[in-house]
């Protein structure tokens, strides 16, 4: 009964051989399960702080506004970063006549290496996207997307750091 009810279940696309697809491939994945989703769900977060920030602000001023001020910080960067990379690397990547890719590509590992730095105060700022006790619905869940976010970034990032600069150098 166990196995028949998992086989009902939707399938994972298999994962991407990396080694042997293409350049545009990796993009078009990237493009597609890491880029098109962020920003709302960026804009989403930086609503849901601010209603959790206006509800509980008293109950821990400091971190709650330090927490705000670091999603907002971290979706300004994204947007930019996504912007850069979807108008101007990515298809200088696709267009196949690189030169000298080493500048623009070290320009977008550097704001990878920031967005970590981001994502670490999130974590450190949520003990770990731990709820306080008594935390309400919407700060649990401010929490858990926070975390997903945090899961999903570093995945996105590895692609592109590991994955396609490598290869288009």
């Amino acid at each position: 009964e166990v196995l028949s009810s998992l086989a009902l279940l939707p399938q994972e696309t298999p994962p991407l051989a990396w080694d042997t697809v293409s350049l545009q491939e990796i993009i078009r994945h990237v493009l597609s399960v890491y880029h098109a989703p962020l920003p709302e769900e960026l804009r989403q977060l930086v609503l849901l702080v601010g209603e959790v920030v206006a509800a509980h602000g008293k109950r821990d001023p400091v971190r709650l506004s330090k927490l705000q001020t670091t999603i907002r910080q971290l979706a300004d960067e994204l947007n930019l970063h996504m912007r850069k990379e979807e108008e101007i690397l990515f298809p200088w990547i696709e267009s196949g006549r690189l030169s000298a890719p080493e500048q623009p590509i070290a320009m977008m590992e550097m704001e990878h290496v920031a967005a970590g730095e981001l994502l670490e105060q999130l974590r450190i700022l949520t003990e770990d996207y731990s709820p306080p006790d008594g935390a309400c619905t919407k700060w649990r869940t401010l929490y858990a997307r926070l975390e997903n976010l945090d899961r999903d970034l570093r995945t996105h990032i590895h692609i592109e750091n590991d994955i396609l600069f490598p290869r288009t150098l």
